[in-house]
Formats: structure tokens, C-alpha cells, sequence
């Protein structure tokens, strides 16, 4: 029988992070509202697809999360990138991009992290 020898367990210290920003964070599945009732903040998904790795026994999940502004402010990506690498989420890219928000049409800033975390199988 297969084991899992490592699999990202850090979720509190990711969240301690993004929370030190002073940006409220929210899990993806969040009440819609409670996103609306803030300026900025950030958005996460730790579950996301899973991949083979290099090695036999090693397997990638997508982590990533998003720092959301409808009034365009700023956030020191290469810090963050830098904490949560201590975490053993391992950075693969940054993708800065503007849209429409659909309920009110206001435009919002989104910073999207695409990270992985490394499952590792034994047996």
C-alpha cells in the first residue's frame, strides 16, 4: 500500500501571510458579499489540480491566489513570493490583469499567484 510522505500542511502560516498584508482573505468558495463589502482583498484555492512530477513517486497541486483591488492598490509581490516559498509553496508565476466586476461594472486590479505544492507518494 502506497503512503503519502509529504503533502502541504501549512495552511495557517499561507493565511498568517496574506492577513499580515492587512487585506482581508478569503477561501474561493466565499459569500460572494462579504467580497463586495471590501476594496481589496485576497482570494485563495488550495485544492486545486493535481499533476505528475518529475520523479515516479512526486506530484504537483496547483495553489493559487489572488489579490483583488477595485482601487488599483499595490502589494509587494517579490516579498510575498519569498515568504510563502518558506511555506513549500513553490512559485511558477504572476499574472497582473484588469476587468469589469459583472454586478457593478466597476474595473478591478487582480494579481493572480500560480504556485504548486509537492505531493510526495512512498511505497
Amino acid at each position: 500500500m502506497k503512503s503519502i510522505t509529504s503533502k502541504f500542511n501549512r495552511l495557517n502560516d499561507f493565511l498568517a501571510i496574506l492577513d499580515g498584508t492587512g487585506y482581508p482573505v478569503f477561501a474561493y468558495d466565499t459569500n460572494v458579499d462579504e467580497m463586495n463589502d471590501n476594496d481589496s482583498f485576497w482570494v485563495y484555492m488550495d485544492k486545486g489540480n493535481i499533476t505528475k512530477g518529475e520523479a515516479n513517486t512526486n506530484w504537483h497541486q496547483e495553489f493559487t491566489f489572488m489579490f483583488i483591488s477595485k482601487s488599483a492598490k499595490e502589494i509587494d509581490e517579490i516579498s510575498i513570493i519569498q515568504q510563502v516559498e518558506g511555506l513549500n509553496i513553490l512559485f511558477d508565476r504572476l499574472e497582473r490583469e484588469t476587468f469589469k466586476l459583472a454586478e457593478t461594472q466597476q474595473m478591478a486590479l487582480t494579481v493572480t499567484f500560480n504556485c504548486h505544492t509537492i505531493i510526495r507518494v512512498c511505497g
